[in-house]
């Protein structure tokens, strides 16, 4: 021992020195020479990107930042796939924890400054870099949702994106969108039909969120939403005029339900419909987006829809007549209904 510190001899390592400071202090912690990182093989070593320090032992090495503090970087291969990305001086940067063992299926990570070392005997080592790190993290790591990565970082995507694979999905980011999970199941699946990011609906803008009616759940893409319900299936409801009309009705609670089909377009006049589980909405340049239910939408299925005399939907269903009655204008007339008479079409608008 000396005023500063101690020197360490063993047959195989040699005298070295272990000067007092933050390595030497984590070093004894861990149990000095009879602990996980053994005597010391060599010196402390000063003078690291942003004034790092190492000192390599029998087990590893300690390494020191001022950011990140002093951490173990354990003998193994965490270690070595850190060493073949530069170190410090790499992508990852500094660890800022030790490595953790024990994870499902035998499983070992390591975080760093710029994100995760993760190592299962399956797949080996593979990086999960910031900003897709942090939303792996938010989901749960690899004990969530999304579970290990299966593969590296791709990035090059439209818009300069990058995606990274996981055992049950996947994870994208953009700078318009930023790092939003794509879990495997129905409606990352329709997704993919489309083209991924490259398709109708761009990246992902938000996370899925499941425990809406019914058991459903949705997720929001830059040019829309997909929405699964057990009755449904999974549904594009792409950024438009029905779809906005459908949203300030209460989207999947309103008296429509869930979409049970696409938006079709190229109807009479230019016009669009989509399907939905309690009739549909209806658009045309003329007329706008008006939703189309119950007794009166089957009055109108019988004329032949918007091929009709009554054209297009120009509002919606009306509940104000006497004795419980509804009507609907159209822009050829109306159809009126009460629980006596029934539906019936006139070519005069109420």
């Amino acid at each position: 021992m000396f005023e500063k510190g101690a020197t360490v001899w063993s047959p195989s390592t040699g005298a070295q020195l272990s000067p007092n400071g933050p390595i030497r202090t984590l070093w004894l912690q861990q149990g000095g020479e009879s602990g996980l990182m053994g005597y010391p093989t060599g010196p402390q070593t000063c003078g690291l990107v942003n004034g790092g320090c190492f000192q390599e032992f029998e087990g590893g090495a300690i390494i020191w930042s001022a950011t990140s503090g002093a951490q173990l970087s354990k003998a193994g291969p965490i270690r070595n796939e850190w060493a073949r990305t530069g170190f410090e001086n790499g992508a990852m940067g500094y660890p800022t924890a030790t490595e953790v063992c024990g994870l499902p299926d035998g499983g070992c990570s390591q975080d760093f400054q710029n994100g995760s070392l993760t190592w299962t005997s399956g797949r080996g080592v593979l990086q999960v870099m910031s900003p897709i790190f942090a939303s792996w993290k938010a989901q749960g790591r690899e004990s969530g949702v999304l579970g290990y990565p299966s593969a590296t970082q791709v990035c090059g995507l439209v818009g300069g994106g990058c995606y990274q694979n996981f055992q049950n999905g996947a994870v994208l980011w953009s700078a318009a969108t930023g790092a939003q999970p794509s879990p495997a199941g129905p409606i990352r699946t329709l997704w993919a039909a489309t083209g991924y990011e490259n398709g109708s609906l761009g990246y992902p803008t938000s996370n899925q969120v499941c425990g809406l009616k019914d058991g459903g759940c949705y997720q929001n893409y830059q040019n829309g939403a997909i929405l699964w319900s057990p009755a449904t299936g999974a549904q594009i409801s792409p950024n438009g005029p029905i779809r906005s009309k459908w949203g300030s009705m209460g989207y999947e609670l309103s008296e429509l339900g869930y979409p049970t089909g696409g938006v079709v377009c190229g109807i009479r006049d230019g016009g669009c419909y989509q399907n939905f589980q309690g009739g549909a909405m209806l658009w045309s340049q003329a007329t706008g987006a008006q939703p189309s239910s119950g007794a009166i939408r089957a009055k109108y299925a019988s004329l032949g829809y918007e091929n009709s005399f009554l054209g297009y939907p120009i509002a919606a269903t009306s509940c104000t007549l006497a004795n419980g009655g509804c009507f609907q204008n159209y822009q050829g007339g109306s159809i009126t209904w009460s629980p006596t008479t029934g539906a019936s079409a006139s070519t005069v608008r109420r």
